[in-house]
């Protein structure tokens, strides 16, 4: 289970006081997305019936995600990993880049179950 959502203003702070924070708390709602969105599916599956409104719904909710995770990666691809590289060396970033390949696997296959249950 996630810890609790940080009070605004401490985020306020952390954010005037570590420009950095920002990469934290975006994985951080990004997990907390991703936690909502199981929740979400597993009530999807024990309902009794099909609801097609709720599955449109968590379909619409996966894409935003999928939208601001594909961003976000990319971001990290194009800037974070190289100066990790530079800074760590290879074997820190073409780790990280491996599981940026293992991510976007998941979340591919995610899109595609999702996709899968709309056309029946």
């Amino acid at each position: 289970m996630s810890a609790p959502p940080m009070p605004r203003p401490e985020r306020l702070e952390l954010l005037r006081t570590n420009p950095l924070i920002e990469i934290t708390l975006l994985h951080r709602a990004m997990r907390l997305e991703l936690e909502a969105m199981c929740e979400a599916t597993r009530a999807l599956a024990a309902a009794p019936a099909n609801d097609g409104a709720a599955l449109a719904a968590l379909r619409r909710r996966f894409r935003a995600f999928d939208a601001v995770f594909a961003s976000h990666s990319a971001a990290e691809d194009d800037v974070v990993f190289p100066a990790l590289a530079a800074c760590a060396g290879r074997d820190v970033a073409s780790h990280a880049a491996a599981e940026h390949i293992d991510e976007v696997a998941l979340v591919d296959g995610a899109a595609a179950a999702l996709d899968a249950a709309a056309a029946r």
